[in-house]
């Protein structure tokens, strides 16, 4: 590690915190921040919504950081006390201290993260895409940590991220315009208006930061779970994925978690793809509380 870890030098550094804390400013309830030290690294909280409330831990994506949360966080925050995480392997103003390889990685750090934030026993988890596939294997190896889980879009857990993404995913990074069509492809409902075209920009633009500040660094790869593993978890889950998903087939993926594990709720949402917490965050936000209520 250079002593800039995670990042390229001390210009890439401070580029990228100052980008990070532009994209801060605009979130749209108050918060307070705190960093938690763990045996992975330093890992960034952002903690919304009343003191006491139920506790919901919010994981993002691969490549986006707790501010990810941005289009759903003040209904999800009226009823519950909101921690948006910064993955202690990705983007953001956690920083990792040690390579994060395979799923028992991530759920260890993610065990220790909760006994920090004293949030005890049964905390609500939600992911989103390679957030929910934490968010799965943390109900399956510690259950006694997770009250419900919402997995939003998840890469793996129920269907292996198809081949057709990761080759347009790899492709994406040679060049500005197909890193462009491949975001327009994942967000082909977002982009349809004028905001959801902005916020697609928007994820260009952070992607493109991304590259020109962080070191490469290992992470694991998020890949389905077992017949076994997916009828083993004990909370009550939510799957929830747009009818358009490009990460993998919604279809089949819905069929195989109703013959797998009919126990778990699932639900494909019309008029969206990944970028379901854009195009559908009232219906999101709205099934999700209504879930984690009953």
């Amino acid at each position: 590690m250079n002593q800039y870890h995670p990042f390229r030098s001390e210009a890439a550094r401070d580029e990228y915190l100052a980008f990070y804390d532009r994209r801060a400013e605009r979130w749209p309830i108050p918060s307070s921040c705190v960093t938690v030290e763990t045996s992975c690294g330093a890992t960034f909280v952002r903690v919304s919504g009343p003191d006491g409330a139920p506790p919901l831990v919010l994981l993002p994506g691969m490549s986006s950081s707790g501010l990810m949360w941005e289009t759903l966080i003040e209904p999800l925050s009226r009823r519950h006390r909101t921690y948006a995480v910064d993955n202690v392997n990705d983007v953001g103003r956690s920083v990792g201290t040690r390579p994060m390889r395979r799923a028992r990685d991530f759920t260890d750090w993610l065990d220790e993260l909760l006994t920090a934030l004293a949030l005890g026993d049964g905390a609500d988890l939600m992911g989103m895409s390679y957030g929910a596939w934490i968010t799965a294997h943390m109900a399956l190896r510690h259950p006694e940590r997770v009250r419900k889980t919402v997995w939003l879009a998840p890469a793996g857990v129920v269907q292996r991220v198809s081949w057709l993404w990761i080759v347009r995913a790899l492709l994406a990074g040679l060049h500005r315009s197909l890193h462009r069509n491949f975001t327009d492809w994942m967000f082909a409902d977002a982009v349809k208006t004028t905001a959801g075209r902005r916020i697609a920009d928007e994820l260009i633009e952070d992607t493109r930061v991304m590259m020109r500040c962080y070191e490469r660094r290992p992470t694991a790869m998020p890949t389905a779970m077992s017949d076994d593993e997916l009828r083993s978890i004990r909370a009550p889950s939510l799957y929830l994925v747009g009818e358009n998903e490009t990460v993998c087939s919604a279809r089949k993926a819905l069929r195989r978690l109703r013959a797998v594990a009919p126990q778990r709720r699932a639900e494909i949402i019309p008029g969206a793809g990944h970028d379901l917490p854009i195009v559908q965050a009232e219906r999101v936000t709205e099934t999700v509380l209504a879930f984690l209520a009953a």
